[in-house]
């Protein structure tokens, strides 16, 4: 045999050879992945394994500011306090500029619904007077800004709500103008009913006008025919209690203190830096 007829001979088996070897990864390419496959659904998927892990269901939804106010409390009363994150950016427009005009425009509502009484004299606040603004977000997504306004003699602390504005928690501290530490004639602030029916003072109290728990209720929009909600005030003290599902109860109060240096603190709506922790 020629050399010819060998290397024609070498091409034809080489040729066969590789048309085997492609015509294999063929079959291969479709029956090894449904093999592998079950192999592996069999040896690992098929294994149930057990996992000690806490999943939180609690639902965060609400279709109004009374629903939010359930929702915080049914939280804080589940978990205890809550654990308010700062968040640094800030809200569309919102400036000190934005922010005193919408907190000037809820204690105007409060002065509507008598509230906010003469005894505290809270004047309209102003932007420059705006030393402090930060934004907190807690049980999730609730989100509210922390406000402070100071001037020479006072100061207000707001805690405003992002989404329907209304405001959580006012504060109000006046320094006596006086400048000493001189006792004043007002009792050391103290639990307890001095006078009885209206226009009766608490001991360290100043005597307030009793239709703020009223007005609190229809700036909050609460109303006494929601089955749901049990609203109850104290008569013996400037407080009472927002109670859903008979269960999860909401402080409400209206304080104005006066301690024995004639330094006076008026304190309205819901305690909610008690509620957070930061």
């Amino acid at each position: 045999m020629n050399i010819f007829h060998k290397r024609k001979l070498r091409q034809m088996y080489m040729t066969a050879i590789g048309i085997f070897c492609v015509a294999l990864l063929f079959v291969l390419a479709l029956i090894f992945p449904k093999y592998y496959y079950q192999h592996y659904d069999n040896d690992m998927l098929n294994r149930v394994t057990y996992t000690d892990i806490h999943v939180d269901t609690f639902e965060v939804s609400y279709d109004s500011f009374v629903e939010k106010l359930h929702v915080i409390t049914k939280m804080f009363h589940t978990k205890g306090e809550m654990q308010a994150v700062r968040v640094s950016e800030l809200g569309a427009g919102m400036n000190k500029a934005s922010l005193t005009k919408i907190a000037n425009q809820e204690l105007s509502k409060l002065r509507k619904q008598n509230v906010l009484v003469s005894e505290v004299k809270l004047k309209r606040l102003k932007k420059k007077e705006l030393v402090s603004y930060e934004r907190y977000v807690f049980c999730g997504s609730v989100s509210c800004w922390r406000l402070v306004y100071e001037n020479d003699n006072r100061r207000v602390i707001l805690y405003l709500d992002e989404e329907y504005h209304k405001i959580y928690y006012l504060e109000k501290s006046v320094v006596n103008s006086s400048g000493n530490n001189t006792v004043s004639s007002v009792d050391v602030p103290v639990a307890g009913y001095d006078a009885g029916g209206y226009g009766g003072s608490y001991k360290g109290y100043e005597p307030l006008y009793y239709n703020w728990w009223e007005g609190m209720l229809r700036y909050y929009n609460f109303s006494y025919q929601d089955d749901n909600i049990c609203l109850s005030k104290v008569e013996s003290e400037m407080q009472g209690y927002i109670i859903f599902e008979n269960s999860y109860e909401l402080l409400l109060y209206n304080y104005l203190i006066t301690d024995v240096y004639g330094n006076r603190t008026w304190r309205v709506g819901i305690p909610i830096e008690e509620m957070l922790q930061f």
